[in-house]
């Protein structure tokens, strides 16, 4: 793994962490050829849920976040599809019905090479900083909101990395985020994932939190960091404190923490399910450059798959969503679901 240009979603710790909030087994899989290979990590579910008929079949999903498939080796990209095909056989063979994966922006295959493979739906655009010219990410952030910044700073808020002190009060800020928001619970992630994101992905995982003249917490955001790419994961504002717009200057923080360690990439994430909306506009001010967020999905058990969309669906549901099987039903509580282009984003202020 740490030959492989990876991500901090790639990392065992966050694999466990996430399988444990997100109901299913988690399962790295490697696909070595040798000279060249390929890991994909993934979360394995029942569909024991479904009916009796379904009870020794699975579906696989990628974990909350940006973790798509890895490749390494001499001519890799070449190799792809024998490589995707060891893997599909071994998934029909363990009989998983659907694969459904969130790709990574930055590290892995380009999407064009994903396409003839699957599908692969191309959801929008998110936002990141160059953080390699450090007078640019600076002047990338719009002049109102340099402004704000400035004075901000200078009547004496500040922003304070891993005061691990603070997680329980920044992680009230992020529910009460949640609430505002009319949150799905899935995004109620408990305390213990915290905990286990902060134990089991030492040093990769971290805390920024907000402070205002007086000494009193704003909020605060959970953030990653693996070679040279920061992802500004979960964060929340209190709302007494919402005027004082937190979140650009824990961004401001994070932008400048990153330089100072030698970091290229600060990824601030897209709108509300990868949509052009207001939060998408927010992140916009802060930088203008960006790049396309994508996701893959295969049936790789069709008769299977449509027996499920029969169950669930009355065999006649058109969506987006994928697999279509898990798509709530009408008046069915949207608990514990996600989206297809759902990944770590986080409330503007």
């Amino acid at each position: 793994m740490s030959n492989v240009r990876h991500d901090f979603f790639h990392l065992p710790g966050y694999l466990h962490a996430s399988a444990g909030h997100e109901g299913g087994s988690a399962v790295l899989l490697l696909v070595d050829e040798g000279d060249h290979g390929m890991l994909v990590p993934f979360i394995k579910r029942p569909l024991s849920k479904y009916g009796e008929p379904f009870g020794d079949y699975f579906d696989v999903t990628s974990p909350y976040g940006y973790p798509g498939p890895l490749y390494w080796g001499q001519d890799w990209e070449a190799r792809l599809p024998g490589l995707h095909a060891r893997m599909d056989t071994f998934l029909r063979e363990e009989r998983v019905v659907s694969l459904f994966l969130r790709l990574n922006p930055f590290v892995g295959a380009p999407d064009d090479l994903l396409v003839p493979l699957g599908e692969r739906v191309a959801h929008g655009p998110t936002v990141y900083m160059d953080l390699r010219d450090p007078e640019q990410t600076w002047m990338g952030i719009n002049e109102q909101n340099r402004k704000f910044i400035s004075r901000q700073l200078a009547r004496g808020f500040r922003v304070v990395i891993d005061a691990w002190d603070t997680m329980d009060t920044v992680i009230e800020a992020y529910y009460e985020t949640m609430t505002r928001l009319n949150a799905r619970a899935f995004y109620f992630f408990p305390k213990d994932y915290f905990l286990a994101l902060k134990e089991g992905t030492a040093p990769h995982f971290h805390l920024a939190t907000a402070y205002g003249p007086a000494g009193d917490i704003l909020g605060g955001a959970f953030f990653s960091e693996v070679e040279g790419l920061i992802h500004y994961f979960l964060m929340g504002t209190f709302e007494q404190y919402m005027d004082a717009s937190p979140s650009k200057l824990l961004v401001n923080a994070l932008r400048l923490w990153g330089i100072e360690h030698g970091h290229q990439t600060l990824h601030l994430g897209g709108g509300s399910g990868a949509r052009m909306d207001s939060l998408f506009d927010f992140k916009r001010r802060l930088s203008k450059l960006t790049v396309t967020y994508s996701t893959f999905r295969k049936v790789l058990l069709p008769d299977a798959y449509r027996d499920l969309v029969d169950v669930a669906c009355g065999g006649d549901f058109e969506n987006d969503f994928f697999p279509i099987y898990r798509h709530p039903r009408p008046g069915q509580a949207r608990t514990g679901v996600l989206s297809p282009a759902e990944a770590p984003g986080q409330a503007s202020s």
